[in-house]
């Protein structure tokens, strides 16, 4: 097409700015976008890296789905599910019990100094914290009560202890201990075994 065939209005002239200026833009705007990936990728960069904990590990490798039973000391064996999560880019492991569910509760495990702790949103609506030390064998992981929120009352109903025995890598037992007026409460000590879902 020749310049006559364009309106008076337009000349090579201005025909040839107007493309100038439109390359212009899209050299800016990939500039721009280019500037912006690399701000993100360096704000990733620079993130810490999760931390390192011999007991922290053990907890970790538990990701994915369990099932299995929940037993009350004497009563009949109940079907469980938990589920393991990490998040925060690795630094914490989110523990959902019994998913889906009117009693569905979860904890998160993370790392405290060099102390793993452990806090518990319980449906009895406090958040007792645990920390965790080495169990008297290799594959025992105990954690004892430290602190509470939301609950003014010490004798109201709340998780004391928990230990987890790592039988294999499929195969984990849970003993809890709930505490009510101060005292372990048999009804809230049930043994959990738990075998890893396959996926």
């Amino acid at each position: 097409m020749h310049a006559r065939d364009y309106p008076r209005w337009i000349t090579a002239g201005t025909l040839s700015a107007a493309l100038a200026f439109t390359g212009f833009l899209a050299l800016a705007e990939n500039q721009a976008a280019h500037a912006d990936h690399e701000h993100h990728t360096d704000g990733h960069d620079m993130m810490p890296a999760p931390p390192a904990h011999p007991l922290f590990d053990k907890f970790k490798a538990l990701e994915g789905r369990w099932e299995g039973t929940f037993t009350p000391p004497g009563a009949e064996p109940q079907p469980a599910a938990f589920e393991y999560r990490l998040t925060a880019g690795g630094g914490a492991l989110l523990e959902t019990i019994f998913p889906g569910t009117p009693m569905e509760m979860i904890s998160v495990y993370f790392v405290d100094g060099d102390t793993l702790k452990m806090t518990h949103y319980c449906i009895a609506q406090n958040q007792p914290t645990l920390a965790a030390r080495p169990g008297p064998e290799d594959n025992v992981v105990e954690l004892r009560f430290q602190s509470a929120t939301n609950m003014p009352d010490p004798n109201a109903m709340h998780m004391r202890h928990t230990t987890f025995t790592f039988l294999g890598p499929s195969h984990i037992r849970i003993q809890g201990e709930g505490w009510v007026n101060n005292a372990p409460d048999p009804g809230h000590c049930p043994v959990i075994e738990l075998r890893r879902v396959a996926e």
